[in-house]
């Protein structure tokens, strides 16, 4: 599952339980009661960004907006979810809305940093779909961002393009030790050396494997 679908189905499952754990709880002067919508907001957010990503809608605007409207949200309910509660709750309560604060925040920091290298690439591949050093490119920041089988996808359609790309060879073997396929990347890693001997990168990266 790619790591789009996995934010979808994560967010919709966070958003669901909170939710209905709200509605459903028998008591509601609890610990955690109050920050039960503020957790879904958490889940309507990961649901959002997961379908932003899904389509590739790499819109900083829209995500900076979307963002800002959560962390509002969250800090408005967790005010009037708490202000009814107890002292310890409400220490607690305010305590988690920093959490779920600082966490949107984080997690959109580390996401939109590299969305203007993706921008670039996918608009270099809209002029030219067939543009290897993009594809190459665009799956390497897709692996710093961990999304390894969209980088794979990236790497595989470079070699479909130039079965000699000695680069997209060691990118995949990357992306396959990423995944734990150890035996396959190192037949990357070979071939990439058979194409482009110079790439000691891959040397290295391929004995490593082989000891492992």
């Amino acid at each position: 599952m790619k790591k789009s679908s996995q934010w979808i189905l994560y967010g919709f499952l966070l958003l669901v339980a909170s939710i209905l754990s709200y509605i459903w709880s028998p008591v509601q002067n609890t610990v955690l009661y109050p920050s039960l919508l503020p957790i879904a907001s958490i889940g309507l957010w990961i649901l959002l960004i997961g379908i932003l990503e899904k389509i590739e809608l790499y819109n900083k605007f829209i995500y900076f907006t979307t963002t800002a409207v959560i962390i509002i949200l969250i800090l408005i309910l967790i005010y009037n979810q708490a202000s009814d509660t107890s002292t310890n709750i409400k220490i607690f309560s305010y305590v988690i809305g920093a959490i779920l604060t600082l966490f949107t925040i984080l997690r959109t920091y580390t996401i939109t940093k590299e969305w203007k290298y993706l921008t670039e690439y996918n608009e270099a591949l809209k002029l030219n779909h067939e543009d290897t050093t993009a594809l190459n490119n665009k799956g390497t920041v897709l692996a710093g961002q961990k999304l390894y089988n969209d980088a794979l996808e990236c790497f595989e359609k470079v070699l479909e393009i130039d079965p000699e790309d000695a680069a997209a060879h060691h990118n995949k073997g990357v992306i396959l030790s990423k995944l734990g396929n150890h035996r396959e990347a190192v037949e990357y890693y070979d071939k990439a050396l058979e194409i482009d001997p110079k790439l000691e990168k891959a040397k290295k990266e391929g004995k490593i494997i082989l000891e492992n």
